[in-house]
């Protein structure tokens, strides 16, 4: 409390959260999804626009539509413009999928110990085991718990950098977009 923090004072950043290397993955899908929806767009506008002239024009667009209801439709039709959740899921859904199967291996881990502690009392009621079988009990209640505190810290270390990444990826594509406004 003597001395003052400075940068030195503070842990290296793992290269792969640096704004470096998470920032061009977001940017990739972002651009993909804005180039896919722009396509999807001007697919849809020149199918109208045709469908309007081959109706004759003046309310008969689309099976007999009118513009109002042509507009109608492109807002149903919104969904194909890129989103931030879709990107971000794009990006890094796969890892968010491996964290949770991480932790369902953890959750099922806690249907052994019952299973194990069953065992044990029929050790325990039994006095023809022989005192091995109490050993190897013992020796798996342990293992359990060790795999299950592995599995719930790898759950939470995974899920922490995903957040972290998540993070640093919007707020560079926050800062970018703010200074191409100004």
């Amino acid at each position: 409390y003597r001395k003052s923090l400075t940068l030195s004072d503070l842990w290296k950043l793992k290269s792969e959260l640096s704004t470096a290397q998470v920032a061009p993955q977001f940017d990739r899908n972002w651009l993909a999804q804005k180039k896919y929806s722009t396509e999807e767009i001007t697919r849809y506008l020149q199918t109208a626009a045709s469908n309007r002239a081959e109706g004759g024009g003046g309310g008969g667009g689309i099976g007999g539509s009118t513009d109002s209801q042509l507009g109608s439709r492109f807002v149903d039709e919104k969904s194909k413009t890129p989103g931030v959740v879709r990107t971000i899921v794009s990006t890094y859904g796969g890892q968010f999928v491996g964290g949770i199967v991480i932790k369902l291996f953890h959750d099922l881990l806690y249907f052994v110990n019952p299973q194990l502690l069953k065992l044990f009392i029929g050790f325990v009621s039994s006095p023809d085991e022989p005192t091995w079988h109490g050993y190897v009990i013992a020796l798996l209640f342990f293992l359990v718990s060790m795999k299950q505190t592995l599995l719930v810290n790898a759950h939470f270390n995974l899920m922490i950098s995903i957040d972290m990444k998540v993070r640093t990826a919007l707020i560079s594509a926050i800062y970018r977009k703010s200074l191409g406004l100004s």
